[in-house]
């Protein structure tokens, strides 16, 4: 039990650490290049809070995606913490320390 506890927290941290140096950057990237390809030459004030409101909620729905890799390790410690460990044939009267 403990070793599916350990490969869920290995994977949720994967999963971050490859998102946050590829993910997170490409995506914010490309969407302001698609946005900002839609804007006239020359914007008003209106119009520049505007495309910097949506692309902020754009983002901030995308950075959303962190919750599922982040409940991964959450479990996944809590299995490894808490979960079941395997006792070695010959160890079932040495008392066993955390």
């Amino acid at each position: 039990m403990r070793a599916v506890g350990l490969t869920l927290l290995t994977i949720g941290f994967l999963w971050i650490g490859c998102d946050i140096a590829v993910g997170f950057v490409m995506y914010q990237y490309t969407q302001w290049i698609w946005r900002s390809g839609k804007l006239p030459s020359t914007l008003t004030r209106d119009e520049a809070s505007s495309a910097m409101r949506d692309l902020s909620i754009s983002l901030k729905d995308r950075h959303q995606v962190v919750f599922l890799p982040a409940s991964l390790m959450f479990a996944g410690g809590l299995i490894a913490a808490f979960g079941s460990r395997k006792i070695k044939e010959g160890d079932e009267g040495t008392p066993r320390t955390l």
